[in-house]
């Protein structure tokens, strides 16, 4: 049979002015694709914009003044100014004083945030005071504190005698910094795609400040050592020309119908959104890679460079990873069948007949619809057209339904400048953390280890990092939690919210309630052999599951399976989040 290739052109950011490189290259060559259902028409293509004749050059409007997302705040987060830190410590609590003097009334300063074997102070500057005294000018390593301490009252830093200091850019989404360097220590607080400064080693943890003014023990495997000129570059990418108009899904059309020359479809669609004021988190967008070349970490088939493309980030995206007006947006699922709007994202999934492989109970989804192998992507016009980039030129598809395209669609995103559907948000949080763990391995030893989980930790981890906590306080953040505990949970709570979790089956084992199963609810299964709650998963829609398990040596870590009728002999029950209004 033929096969029909979506797209063959790379991917990456060459439109914004601001991001770096970044895509995978698609091959050549092309192995037979299934036949569509669909009547194999032709689709009506249209060149939006051809090459247009020499015209006189209009008079240059006034530049908008860019705006500066990241800037002074995070330079002075992360001390960007100061090469090297000076660091001390002290034992206890310690005098702080507002000026250097010792006739000034003082306050005490006590590390109540993490480890107090850390009780560290950052040197800005030494001042020697009229009486002779030497005090350190110092900020607070664990606080926002900042004052003088008498130089005598303070002693050697653990910190500064491990030799490791400098900058870093997290690796791994939901980056947990912990108060005590224990993997079961509480978290603190959880960033994503951020920059960091390492003050320091200790007991086999880094203990860094964040962008956003975090501090805690991080695990080295979660961060990458940058130097200052990266550093440089990453703050750069957060400047972005200033919106000339409020956000309109009209006025993005417009801007991809006028454009000639682009690399790709995903490189028209960020650099629309950026002009109209979306801010795309850099550390996600232009600097988060995946280590896919590390066979342990990614052991299974998600080797391909189509997984750090930019093409997949938009596919991947959500809320908390693009803003509007210094504000999370809402990045709605459209799934197939339902009814499409004039200025969706449409992504499109090419697979063939052996992407799919059917192993024991399971039926590993490795490509196809729902897999997140994203390999083309457009912008719906209505009347059953799209606009997208092929070959470098904008052109537009009429008849798509009936087009060999079709059969490759995967789902659709419809973008709001504000979040208006809090759960709906949630929950595709949750199945972008999921997803973006796609190939990390399977351990039931350390259910949560940041880079391996099993079934429960895979599902802990994604609440977690989605905002959603055990306890209203956030202190303990499911990080040894079972599958039977997830499914005796009653509530979590999320930007001070309560949620409350409720079965979808009055009876456990009433199989006539999977049809009722909804986009992001957390399917249980019982043991093959014994008959409790041994496993966990993610429903996804279209009877298809993101869950962390071992099929076999090759299938084993976090994938997408059908929900085959093998796996459904085992369903018990399933919980759904619901939120007090809904």
């Amino acid at each position: 049979m033929k096969r029909t290739v979506l797209s063959r052109y790379p991917f990456w950011l060459c439109c914004l002015p601001l991001l770096l490189l970044m895509g995978c290259a698609r091959s050549e060559e092309a192995a037979p694709s299934p036949t569509p259902d669909v009547e194999q028409a032709t689709p009506h293509v249209v060149h939006i914009v051809g090459t247009p004749e020499p015209t006189p050059s209009p008079s240059p409007e006034p530049t908008p003044e860019p705006v500066d997302y990241l800037g002074q705040r995070v330079s002075d987060n992360l001390l960007a100014q100061m090469e090297t830190l000076q660091l001390v410590s002290f034992a206890g609590s310690i005098d702080l004083y507002p000026e250097a003097s010792t006739s000034s009334e003082s306050t005490t300063l006590v590390n109540r945030t993490t480890d107090r074997s850390i009780s560290d102070l950052i040197v800005l500057e030494e001042v020697t005071s009229p009486e002779g005294k030497l005090f350190y000018h110092v900020r607070a390593a664990f606080t926002d504190a900042t004052g003088y301490v008498l130089a005598k009252d303070t002693r050697n830093s653990k910190l500064a005698l491990s030799g490791v200091s400098g900058f870093a850019l997290m690796i791994v989404p939901g980056c947990s910094m912990m108060k005590s360097p224990d993997e079961e220590s509480t978290v603190l607080s959880q960033e994503s795609y951020h920059a960091a400064r390492i003050l320091g080693l200790y007991r086999g943890f880094y203990y860094v400040i964040t962008e956003d003014g975090n501090r805690g023990f991080v695990k080295p495997d979660q961060l990458k050592l940058i130097d200052k000129a990266t550093l440089e570059t990453y703050l750069a990418s957060g400047v972005f020309p200033a919106a000339e108009s409020p956000f309109d899904i009209e006025n993005l059309i417009s801007y991809a119908e006028t454009q000639a020359s682009v690399a790709s479809t995903e490189a028209l669609i960020y650099d629309g959104l950026s002009r109209l004021g979306f801010y795309m988190n850099p550390g996600y967008y232009q600097f988060f890679q995946k280590e896919l070349s590390d066979l342990t970490q990614y052991p299974i088939g998600y080797h391909e460079d189509v997984y750090n493309s930019s093409l997949f980030k938009l596919w991947n995206s959500c809320g908390n990873l693009a803003y509007y007006e210094g504000q999370p947006t809402q990045w709605l699922h459209v799934a197939r069948g339902a009814k499409l709007q004039r200025g969706d994202l449409l992504f499109f999934a090419e697979y063939g007949p052996g992407d799919m492989a059917e192993v024991e109970t399971y039926e590993v989804v490795l490509r196809g619809p729902d897999s997140g192998y994203i390999t083309a992507c457009g912008i719906y016009l209505g009347n059953d057209s799209m606009l997208w980039v092929k070959n470098g030129a904008v052109e537009k598809v009429e008849q798509l339904s009936a087009s060999p395209l079709w059969q490759f669609f995967d789902s659709a995103r419809r973008i709001q400048p504000e979040v208006t559907d809090e759960k709906a948000n949630l929950l595709e949080s949750i199945i972008s953390s999921s997803y973006d763990r796609l190939g990390t391995p399977y351990n039931n030893f350390c259910r949560m280890g940041e880079v391996s989980y099993d079934c429960s930790g895979l599902i802990g981890w994604s609440l977690r990092r989605a905002g959603a906590t055990q306890i209203r306080s956030g202190g303990k953040q499911f990080r040894e939690t079972t599958a039977s505990g997830l499914a005796h949970l009653e509530l979590l709570y999320y930007k001070g919210q309560t949620l409350t979790l409720k079965y979808v089956s009055k009876s456990s084992g009433d199989q006539a309630s999977i049809p009722l199963l909804q986009r992001g609810d957390l399917i249980f299964l019982i043991g093959e052999t014994q008959p409790r709650i041994s496993h966990v998963m993610i429903y996804l829609g279209n009877m298809r599951v993101i869950h962390s398990t071992t099929v076999t040596d090759f299938y084993r870590g976090t994938l997408v399976a059908g929900f085959r009728p093998e796996l459904q002999q085992l369903y018990t029950n399933a919980v759904r989040i619901e939120m007090d209004d809904d």
